[in-house]
């Protein structure tokens, strides 16, 4: 019997790695629509909906394909680790990568802890997301009824931007 007329074996690295190629568009395309669409609150007050979908639904989008990223990349890592673990001996360790996976990790820390202190650039960044999701809060604004500005009727007891959710308020973020 020749190897033409075998079934082919399913290759478990070449699908891990499509897993993963699915998972981070699927986590660009919903990160994105995330970023540029109205805040909760306005997209429930206007009806927003993207592809059929509302905020909430993007939301959870996202969250599964960060959870399939996550799984993924676990078992990435184990079915190649053999050759992640030799890369690493012969390039990282021996042949000057050092700097290379000092400097990677150097951005990792940057990133989380300037976006945590808010600092510049990441504090432009959010800035111009807070400046787009204030054009879908205007938008709301001028479609429900009530007090003018998207509330409706009532006190709602500090329920707004942040507060009273167990959030430190940060400027409407």
């Amino acid at each position: 019997m020749s190897d033409a007329s075998k079934p082919a074996r399913f290759n478990v690295k070449g699908f891990t790695s499509f897993v993963l190629a699915v998972a981070f568009l699927v986590l660009a395309v919903s990160g994105v629509v995330l970023f540029i669409g109205p805040r909760g609150r306005a997209a429930h007050a206007i009806g927003w909906t993207l592809l059929g979908l509302d905020r909430g639904q993007w939301n959870h989008v996202h969250m599964s394909g960060a959870l399939l990223f996550l799984v993924a990349s676990v078992f990435h890592l184990v079915w190649n680790w053999g050759m992640f673990w030799g890369y690493l001996k012969k390039k990282a360790a021996g042949l000057n990568l050092k700097l290379e996976l000092a400097v990677a990790l150097l951005i990792g820390v940057v990133l989380v802890c300037g976006t945590i202190l808010d600092a510049p650039p990441f504090s432009s960044f959010f800035e111009l997301k807070r400046t787009i999701n204030g054009c879908w809060a205007a938008s709301a604004d001028e479609t429900t009824p009530g007090d003018g500005h998207g509330r409706g009727q009532g006190h709602g007891g500090g329920q707004g931007r942040g507060q009273g959710r167990g959030r430190q308020f940060r400027g409407g973020r």
